[in-house]
């Protein structure tokens, strides 16, 4: 239980450090720039429930068994709440017209995607060297052991 609980903690922990100190910047901008008071326990409570959905959504994009892309999509569907999370804590300040939350969420959607290129491109290239590395082994083997 430790092994699947504690990792994702700390994972939880540094997703909600990061996630606070953009949200600090955003609501600091907000507030200078529209002169809108937003609530410090709104930011803080959605930070921290933000950080859930995305250590979620990295765990399940991490887990080594099972389906890619049922794993792909699950991640995607974790992060589905952050846009409604984003709605909530600042408003129609930010979110005035409506298709400023659909670019809320296609901004989410193209880093969730070059994500998982990126970790793909890198799952094949590691692919590539195991099975150079195989082959090598194979060749190294047949050479010491000539087939009488």
């Amino acid at each position: 239980m430790k092994k699947i609980i504690f990792p994702f903690l700390i994972k939880w922990a540094v997703i909600y450090a990061i996630t606070n100190i953009i949200l600090m910047v955003v609501t600091f901008s907000v507030v200078r720039r529209f002169g809108v008071d937003i609530a410090f326990y709104k930011v803080s409570l959605g930070a921290l429930i933000m950080a859930f959905f995305i250590a979620l959504s990295v765990s399940l994009f991490r887990i080594r068994k099972g389906n890619q892309i049922l794993k792909i999509f699950l991640g995607f569907i974790s992060l589905a709440p952050v846009v409604f999370l984003a709605r909530f804590m600042f408003g129609t300040t930010i979110f005035r017209y409506s298709f400023a939350i659909y670019i809320f969420a296609g901004v989410c959607s193209v880093i969730y995607g070059l994500a998982v290129i990126t970790v793909a491109a890198n799952a094949k290239k590691q692919e590539k060297e195991l099975n150079l590395l195989l082959t090598a082994k194979e060749k190294s083997e047949d050479s010491d052991n000539p087939k009488e």
